[in-house]
């Protein structure tokens, strides 16, 4: 068995040390897992940086979410049984071939759900899910708008979106990325721009525009809030472009905008572990798809994190601790 740990924070391929890991046993309330699966995300590179706003023990296993299978339990353990499918609570450090966590950490899902697609269920969709209700009720034929709209929280906001009959205008910043949002259920795709205002409001042909969820900040985030109507609602969940979100006066003063920020932590704090648990099954039952870069074995995890951290990638990078290559 092996893990991914990091003694100090730093560049990830500084830091970061495969090491050998002991066997590991249940406590009468807990649970061994077998990981399956488990994503690089922007926040395990922020994680192991030190630039997050949660900081780790360290030194710490990295892995911010992730899947696999029950292959142990404790003799008080009720909440699952040796075989099932599990997501492992979020920053648990799931970049290694097993670990020990309380059963109540585990949240269950289908059996038959694809343990990739599953690993990735803790943060984006549940994101995008979240966003879609939390702020303003949206109605089957309403627009919402968002950016980026190929990144990974954007790819599921378009998909829930579409269950619930929402059209969806979703921002790119290349325009190959286009036909991905359409394939997934986007009804319009534009590139990021100063004219972007006016193709909007041509391509809605009025249409009100109530949402806008904003992942990428600067310049983006104030062109998607012209694009509201009056009494509209701006949540901004990140800033790729690293660059402060430049809102207009004209919108917050003149059409009364409203802008909300979101941290899914907040949420996840605010709510019962049950009805977290709950809403991530729901998910899982979805069959939602999120775009996939490529799969590593931990053997290979240096080759992992440089494709990862490539600016031309595209998906999800995704390691298999438990796959020997």
């Amino acid at each position: 068995m092996q893990g991914l740990v990091y003694a100090a924070h730093g560049a990830p391929l500084d830091v970061l040390e495969r090491v050998e890991l002991q066997p590991v046993s249940a406590t009468p309330r807990h649970v061994v897992v077998e990981v399956l699966a488990t994503p690089i995300d922007p926040m395990d590179l922020l994680l192991i940086r030190g630039h997050y706003p949660l900081r780790a023990t360290l030194p710490a296993f990295a892995g911010a979410e992730g899947c696999g299978r029950v292959v142990s339990v404790g003799d008080a353990v009720v909440e699952v049984s040796v075989g099932d499918l599990v997501l492992l609570p979020v920053r648990v450090g799931a970049w290694r071939s097993q670990l020990v966590v309380a059963a109540e950490d585990v949240c269950r899902v289908p059996g038959n759900v694809d343990p990739v697609q599953a690993s990735m269920l803790r943060v984006n969709p549940i994101t995008a899910d979240v966003m879609l209700d939390a702020f303003v009720t949206l109605r089957p034929g309403d627009w919402l708008i968002q950016s980026p709209g190929a990144g990974s929280v954007g790819q599921f906001v378009v998909q829930l979106a579409r269950q619930r009959g929402v059209q969806t205008i979703s921002i790119v910043r290349r325009a190959q990325r286009a036909a991905l949002v359409r394939s997934l259920g986007g009804e319009l795709v534009f590139e990021d721009g100063p004219d972007l205002v006016r193709q909007v409001r041509g391509e809605t042909g009025g249409g009100a525009v109530v949402l806008a969820l904003d992942g990428t900040g600067g310049e983006t985030a104030g062109r998607l809030a012209s694009c509201l109507e009056p009494g509209g609602t701006l949540v901004s969940y990140g800033a790729m472009s690293r660059r402060p979100t430049q809102v207009g006066v004209d919108a917050l003063v003149f059409r009364d905008v409203r802008h909300r920020g979101f941290w899914l932590r907040n949420w996840t704090t605010a709510n019962r572990p049950e009805i977290v648990h709950e809403r991530l099954n729901s998910l899982a039952r979805l069959s939602l798809r999120g775009e996939i870069a490529a799969e590593y074995a931990l053997s290979d995890w240096r080759e992992a994190l440089q494709h990862a951290q490539r600016p031309d990638r595209c998906g999800r990078v995704v390691l298999r601790p438990s796959f020997a290559r």
